[in-house]
């Protein structure tokens, strides 16, 4: 017996031992973050001398870390050291404090409690190691130019320099959160302000990869003369030269011509010179098709032209080299339309997966209402796009294209296809109507954004009223390119050369379009 009480008296022990320790269950969640109960000197010190500054929160918090913890006049990140004890945060500096100068400390997201995660947005602390705190405020909006809307994350910089590069350290610098930035306790002087969305976190910048901005007037602070919310646009930079940066063998009679950005008029040449080759730019002119049969000859020579530009590449068209290369070339067909639907001005369109000819008229079939057959204009030319007809009455169809019916580059044919799709009459689409607050200043192009139809229109100087129509019911993102150049399209920055992107602005909510029911909206530009 006792050797049995011994026993149970030790497994007792052992489990009381391993038994994990839990929170308490029950009570609402904890949705607050830190709060700052001391610091040590405290906020607004002047004639400060020490070497720490030590931070007391009314919680336990998780270890901060350098990359969201600013110091102004900047301070890299070797010249002082952060460490989490507990409920405390202390910063210890090097032998690196100027004199008479008003310092902040910025933590941006930084504090975050241990239990629950919850995380303090902001918090700053300042001192000067002279007489007096200065007290400049400046503050102001990061926006990406393509889209105007808020630059997630990124560096806002100031510097003396108008000739800024990224190689040299800024004087000030701060994080944007949500596109807003803000600098304070700031001394009475001119500064250059600059913006980088810095994505791997390292102030370098890199081309055609990060949003980067400037602001273009210098900036001149004093007591009397704050500046607030003043806007940055960030612009994704082209980079210096054009250039194809890959030329991907797709499949055995496709291959992709890619530049590192979109070109202006670019001018192909092909030799030699056949009917049989064809190429294609995508949307952007950043991507070239060129499409093939496989040739007697190995490499097919590829000029391109444009502004700035004059490459030739050649291609392999042959088997040679082809081991890996895909071999799936089957002839694909698909109607191009808005969600198996055609607005009322639509051609009926056919695209094909290769371009391809018709060679076999009487297996394309066009059924109106499951009783009418229409009348087709069939191409026997190869080309990836077929407009089989121009105008079609509203109504139900369906498109029949039996086996063998068209006949690819690739000396493919395709497989049966049945597509079911309608066309719109008027009463089933939608007008808008467009009235800005003050006539146009400047030629524009109205960019309008749904989930399927994706639209560009030009405006002219003195515009005031602008109707579009033929929409499908959906909620549509509306913007408005300011197209200073008048060529039509939205043209980026250049930060070397200090030349702003075009300005775009964004329709404030999105629209609503339904059914049959006309919209009309005021912009206020």
């Amino acid at each position: 017996m006792k050797i049995h009480f011994i026993l149970i008296s030790l497994l007792s022990f052992l489990l009381i031992c391993c038994a994990t320790v839990e929170m308490p269950s029950g009570g609402p969640i904890d949705k607050t973050p830190p709060k700052l109960i001391t610091v040590t000197p405290r906020d607004s010190s002047i004639h400060f001398s020490y070497d720490k500054i030590i931070f007391i929160f009314d919680e336990f918090i998780k270890p901060v870390t350098k990359n969201k913890v600013n110091i102004n006049p900047y301070l890299s990140l070797d010249k002082y050291e952060i460490a989490t004890q507990g409920k405390k945060v202390i910063i210890t500096f090097d032998d690196t404090l100027s004199s008479n100068t008003t310092y902040t400390i910025t933590f941006n997201e930084a504090i975050i409690d241990i239990t629950e995660g919850n995380i303090l947005k902001r918090l700053t602390y300042s001192f000067s190691t002279g007489d007096f705190i200065d007290t400049c405020t400046l503050s102001g909006k990061a926006i990406l130019s393509e889209s105007d809307l808020p630059m997630s994350k990124g560096v806002v910089i100031l510097n003396d320099r108008a000739d800024f590069n990224w190689d040299s350290p800024p004087l000030y610098l701060d994080y944007c959160l949500d596109g807003i930035f803000l600098f304070t306790n700031l001394p009475t002087d001119s500064f250059y302000l600059y913006t980088l969305e810095d994505l791997n976190n390292n102030l370098m910048y890199e081309i055609n990869k990060e949003h980067v901005g400037f602001y273009e007037n210098i900036i001149n602070l004093s007591r009397d003369n704050n500046y607030s919310v003043i806007e940055v646009l960030n612009f994704i930079e082209f980079p210096k030269n054009k250039r194809i940066i890959s030329n991907p063998r797709y499949n055995l009679n496709n291959t992709l011509i890619i530049f590192n950005q979109p070109l202006n008029s670019p001018l192909v040449t092909i030799i030699p010179d056949t009917l049989n080759i064809l190429s294609y730019w995508n949307e952007n002119k950043d991507t070239l098709s060129i499409f093939y049969p496989i040739t007697s000859w190995d490499t097919t020579k590829i000029t391109i032209k444009d502004f700035g530009l004059d490459t030739t590449i050649n291609i392999l068209t042959s088997l040679k080299g082809t081991q890996k290369t895909s071999k799936d070339t089957v002839l694909k067909l698909s109607l191009i339309s808005y969600d198996s639907q055609l607005l009322p001005s639509d051609s009926c369109i056919i695209k094909g997966s290769l371009p391809f000819k018709w060679i076999n008229t009487d297996s394309i079939i066009l059924i109106k209402n499951e009783k009418d057959t229409m009348p087709l204009s069939l191409n026997e030319n190869y080309a990836l796009y077929h407009t089989i007809i121009d105008k079609l009455p509203n109504g139900e169809y369906e498109l029949i294209i039996k086996n063998n019916a068209a006949y690819s580059i690739a000396g493919t044919t395709n497989k049966e296809e049945k597509i079911r799709f309608s066309k719109l009459s008027t009463r089933e689409v939608s007008m808008l109507e467009i009235k800005f607050s003050n006539a146009l200043k400047w030629d524009g192009i109205i960019k309008l954004n749904g989930k399927y139809f994706k639209r560009s229109y030009l405006v002219l100087i003195g515009t005031s009223e602008f109707i579009i129509n033929e929409l499908l019911p959906d909620n549509y993102e509306l913007m408005i390119v300011k197209d200073d150049n008048n060529n039509g399209k939205y043209d980026t920055g250049n930060f070397e050369k200090r030349i702003l992107p075009e300005r775009v602005y964004r329709f404030p909510k999105k629209v609503e379009i339904i059914k049959n029911w006309d919209q009309s909206i005021i912009w206020d530009l």
